[in-house]
This record gives C-alpha cells, sequence and structure tokens, in this order.
C-alpha cells in the first residue's frame, strides 16, 4: 500500500463504488454496425447500462471490424472520420483510443487496430473508446491519488508535508461548499529518479483506484504514470513544475507556462519616455538574462556595471535618477550581498538627491523572483526602489482574503502556511470540484482565483503569470 505517516493529518476513508467501464454486449447487438452501437449507446438514458449515469458514448471495437496485423501504440487520438475504412463511421468528433482488455467470457477478445495514411498505428485485444475524463457523481466517492515527495534520502522534506496539509486544508473547504466525499491516498514518491519507486506506487491497489491523481511534483517522474493515466484517461496533475520534455492529452499544468512568462511586461515598456537598463554585477544570472533580452525583443537598452564602492558606480546611478526619462532597471545580479547593495544604492541616492534639490525621474526595478529566497534582503528597499517581479505565485499576507486564511491555518495545524501550503490548497479547490462533472470543460477557458493568485487555463495549462508591484507607500500591487 501507499506509504502513511503517523505525523499526517489523514483524511476519512470512505468506500468507493467501481464504474464499469464499457458495457457488455447481447447477440443481438452483434449485428449492428459500430456506428449504429455507439448512436444507440449515446441515446441511452443515464444509468440504463448499468454504469449510474455514465452517458459518455462507449464503443467497443471487435475482431471482425479491424486487421489482424500491425505494431502497437498505447494512445493516440484519432477522429472518427479516420475510422471510415473500417466501418462506415460518419461522425468527424475527436474520440480517444483508451485502453486494452480480455474479452467478457474470459478469453483473448481478438485482435483490432487502426490504419492512417496505410499504416497501421494502433493494436491489441480488445478496445474501449471514450469521448471524455469520467466524472464522478456527487453520490460517489471521488478517490484522489496525491504523489509528493515527502522524504529525500530519508529526510523528511517539510515544504510537501507543508503542501499536503494545504491541500487537506482546501479539501475542507471543499466539502463546505460542495457535495460528495473524497477520499485521499498519500504517496512518497522520496525524489527516486529510478523510476523504481513510481513502479511500486502505480502497482498499488489505493493509486489504481484514483479518478484523480496530483502529482509527481517532478517532472522526470511523469512519463510513466502518464504511461498508466493514458491507458485509463485519468486526469493527472502537476502541481508546481513547468513542464518542458512530455506532453499528454491526460496532463493538467497548475505553474504557468515559461512561454507567457513576460506578457505583463509589455506594459511596462510601452510607458511614454521609457529607457531600458540592464544592469549587471559581479555574478549575474545569465537565465534571466537571456529571458529579458528576449522579452525586450526589438526595445533598446543600455547596459551598466555595477561595482561597490566605486566612485564612477555612485556617479553612474545619480545619473541613471536625474536623467529625464521614465526609467525600467533591471538587476541581473544572483548575489544576496550585492543585491542588497544594489538596491540600497539606489534608495540611498534618491535621498541624497532629493536632500540637494534634484528632481528625480520615475523609477522602478525589475528584480528575479529567486530574490524571495534571499533571506538576508532587505525588503523595505523592494518598495523604496518599486520593485517588480514576474512570479508564477504570490500570496499577500496583508490580504484580507489570506489574512484570513491564514488565521485559521494556525488554528488547524500551530503554524503559518508557506507558499506551498497555499499551493496545495489551489490544487484541491480548483481540481477537486472540477471531477464532478467533466473537467475539461470546467477548466478550459476558465479563471479561478481561490486565494489571490488567478489561474487561467487553456489547453489544460495555467497560462498566467503574476505581476508583483511594491509601490513606495508600502503596498503591493498583484496583477
Amino acid at each position: 500500500m501507499g506509504n502513511r505517516f503517523a505525523w499526517m493529518l489523514l483524511v476519512t476513508v470512505l468506500a468507493a463504488t467501481g464504474v464499469a467501464r464499457a458495457a457488455g454486449q447481447s447477440p443481438e447487438e452483434a449485428d449492428l454496425s459500430a456506428s449504429q452501437r455507439l448512436a444507440e449507446q449515446d441515446s441511452r438514458a443515464p444509468g440504463e447500462d448499468g454504469e449510474d449515469g455514465e452517458d459518455t458514448p462507449i464503443y467497443k471495437v471487435r475482431e471482425e471490424e479491424t486487421p489482424k496485423k500491425g505494431r502497437k501504440k498505447r494512445s493516440r487520438r484519432v477522429s472518427l472520420e479516420e475510422l471510415e475504412r473500417i466501418d462506415q463511421l460518419e461522425s468527424t468528433e475527436f474520440i480517444d483510443l483508451l485502453t486494452t482488455e480480455d474479452g467478457e467470457d474470459g478469453t483473448n477478445g481478438g485482435v483490432f487496430g487502426i490504419y492512417e495514411d496505410g499504416e497501421f498505428i494502433f493494436g491489441g485485444d480488445s478496445l474501449v473508446l471514450r469521448t471524455s475524463f469520467e466524472a464522478v457523481p456527487a453520490y460517489d466517492t471521488l478517490r484522489v491519488a496525491l504523489l509528493l515527495p515527502l522524504t529525500n534520502q530519508g529526510a523528511r522534506d517539510s515544504r510537501y508535508v507543508e503542501f499536503y496539509q494545504g491541500f487537506l486544508f482546501g479539501l475542507q473547504h471543499v466539502k463546505n461548499n460542495h457535495d460528495g466525499h473524497v477520499q485521499v491516498d498519500l504517496f512518497d514518491t522520496q525524489r527516486d529518479s529510478t523510476g523504481m519507486r513510481t513502479h511500486e506506487i502505480i502497482g498499488d491497489p489505493d493509486f489504481q483506484a484514483a479518478h484523480l491523481i496530483v502529482g509527481p511534483v517532478y517532472e522526470d517522474q511523469l512519463p510513466e504514470v502518464l504511461a498508466y493515466a493514458e491507458q485509463r484517461y485519468i486526469p493527472v496533475v502537476t502541481p508546481l513544475a513547468d513542464v518542458r520534455t512530455v506532453e499528454s492529452e491526460v496532463l493538467f499544468q497548475m505553474a504557468p507556462v515559461q512561454a507567457r512568462k513576460y506578457d505583463k511586461l509589455k506594459s511596462l515598456l510601452q510607458v511614454e519616455n521609457r529607457h531600458v537598463t540592464l544592469l549587471y554585477g559581479q555574478s549575474n544570472d545569465p537565465v534571466f538574462e537571456q529571458e529579458i533580452i528576449e522579452a525586450l525583443d526589438s526595445v533598446p537598452y543600455s547596459r551598466f556595471n555595477y561595482h561597490f564602492g566605486f566612485q564612477s558606480t555612485a556617479a553612474g546611478v545619480n545619473r541613471i535618477l536625474t536623467n529625464r526619462r521614465n526609467n525600467l532597471i533591471v538587476v541581473l545580479s544572483n548575489n544576496p550581498t550585492e543585491v542588497d547593495r544594489i538596491l540600497a544604492s539606489f534608495a540611498s541616492a534618491q535621498n541624497n538627491l532629493t536632500a540637494r534639490g534634484y528632481r528625480l525621474t520615475p523609477f522602478s526595478v525589475v528584480g528575479n523572483p529567486l530574490w524571495n529566497r534571499f533571506e538576508s534582503l532587505d525588503r523595505t528597499l523592494f518598495f523604496k526602489d518599486r520593485v517588480v517581479m514576474f512570479t508564477n505565485h504570490h500570496a499577500k499576507r496583508d490580504d484580507p482574503t489570506v489574512r484570513a486564511f491564514d488565521n485559521e491555518y494556525v488554528r488547524s495545524f500551530g503554524q503559518m502556511p508557506s507558499p506551498y501550503a497555499y499551493r496545495g490548497y489551489d490544487a484541491a479547490m480548483i481540481f477537486v470540484p472540477a471531477m464532478r462533472g467533466d473537467i475539461t470543460t470546467n477548466l478550459e477557458g476558465m479563471t479561478y482565483t481561490p486565494l489571490v493568485t488567478t489561474y487561467d487555463f487553456q489547453q489544460r495549462a495555467n497560462q498566467n503569470w503574476v505581476r508583483v508591484q511594491y509601490n513606495n507607500d508600502f503596498s503591493i500591487t498583484i496583477e
């Protein structure tokens, strides 16, 4: 069974009702064409075929309808138009090749296959075709498999313990607003990159009972889980990773896609009389630099090299603040001490120039979201220098919604929530209710704001990056 931890809260375990994936066929049905049987199953009333309200059209391909030779491919999306060579199906609706199973009498169900451009692309014993994810009605228990790296080389990773606590907290809120029971089965992926632990989890009966899979966190653990989920058409949610090397029609991504990261930089660049300066320190982040240069595209910019304690550096900072331009300064340094010195230099220069009667030109500093990991930084400098960051998630502690959440979380767990707890909460609040209907319809083109971070799902991936603006009146603006 999946690893369970005594030091964690447990979700009430309730019995789950099994849902059949394909209806048996009577002798009379055997004479119907594939298209007739598909149409007849589509017209049945919910529950008529014994599937407890399941009204998604399901069509089982039979041996006599398909070629008998070819190579296998696990999962592929085809249109019914492509199946016309096998059967006279006329609809162009897209369907999904799901899984193979033995014949209902316990024998081999026969060989089937699909052709594309004369090439055999799919084969097996028998086939169930499904047009959507399986919705779990409120009267059934929704089973959720939660896969987190709770331990790393034997040591507990508190970040993912907090994610789990946030997920449980979200489930409690879901329960308060929606009908139905939820059972969570927790699995420790152990940050294992060999695949052995993932294989062990997939063989667990509790995992195999899941209607929804949340995790794994790391992309290198996704392929085997996705292979399993594709065969059964079970949605998989990756809660933290921006997935770049794996593609799947069952994968939903909570982290915003990298390609959209600097969409909200454009409005900052369109300010009248804008002047962009890339400020380099002694140690710089090459990835951040490349992202910014690509985002600037054809926007002109200048470069400035910062050397702590140099007279030329102090003079350069003064020139930027008095150049009568609308300045946007991108600080590329990735050294905590140096970043602190750079921000302090601009804050100090503002005070000195103002005291000497200079009229300062407006400016903002674009910072690297990795700065949030620098504990030594003086955060008041963010406000004095009007720092702007583009991040995948942000929760303002002074926001009334977040403050109420924090207070309730502390009462439940005895500690302040971390960003990982917020993300766990968001995952439960978005995806658990969506499973009570068509999860694709419920998410596609929709925006969700469980706390203060908004998620915008398009093609199963979040497109929304958060722009965080620190203002000199010590307020924070979130866009």
